[in-house]
């Protein structure tokens, strides 16, 4: 599949951090003051498999606590992973309405160096019957170039000219490529896998 989940799911619910031609900016575009709340304030996360060990810290199974900041923005933790029992993956999410049930996205990078934010990576969310949640991220490549200038999209190449990276002018950009997305045909099979694997959403 040429996109890749905005929650990926190998051991650990974990937010990816790799660069493979994603929609990004340098300064947020959602934030506290248009982001909106379409999730509860603390629930887990987590897929079918997981649903017996919900509370289990030492459980490998796909799974990550939510919790509403005072932001506005989602603070998703996973489990701790592999030999550091202390280490916990942490990422923080905004949302902003476009439609009924769905929702632009962004996730936070932070610079490993600097611990400071690096840029902004964005997606939509999709929220099923209430009770279900499947995330996407967008790549560039989703997306006609001439398409992308016309609305003032920069498409840059990254070292080495293996991956690209748009960086998106506006929030009302973002929509219209998350929209134009969702209605081009071709994208259907892709939509569709993506909304069945669905993360679940329970109190805590």
């Amino acid at each position: 599949m040429r996109m890749r989940p905005f929650i990926s799911l190998p051991a650990s619910v974990v937010l990816s951090i790799l660069l493979c031609g994603c929609l990004v900016s340098k300064a947020p575009l959602i934030t506290a003051a248009n982001s909106d709340r379409p999730l509860p304030a603390h629930f887990i996360l987590h897929d079918d498999a997981s649903k017996d060990n919900l509370h289990d810290e030492g459980s490998k199974d796909n799974r990550a606590t939510v919790d509403l900041a005072d932001d506005n923005s989602y603070i998703v933790s996973s489990p701790p992973a592999g030999d550091d029992k202390s280490h916990r993956a942490e990422d923080r999410l905004r949302f902003k309405r476009i439609a009924d049930n769905l929702y632009a996205s962004s996730r936070s990078e932070i610079d490993n160096d600097t611990g400071a934010v690096a840029q902004y990576v964005y997606g939509y969310m999709r929220v099923i019957d209430g009770s279900k949640v499947a995330f996407q991220e967008l790549n560039c490549s989703d997306f006609e170039a001439s398409d992308l200038k016309k609305l003032g999209v920069e498409v840059m190449k990254t070292d080495g000219y293996r991956y690209l990276m748009c960086t998106i002018p506006s929030i009302e950009v973002l929509e219209i490529l998350i929209k134009n997305y969702l209605n081009d045909p071709k994208n259907a099979d892709n939509i569709k896998s993506n909304e069945e694997g669905a993360m679940h959403i329970t109190g805590k």
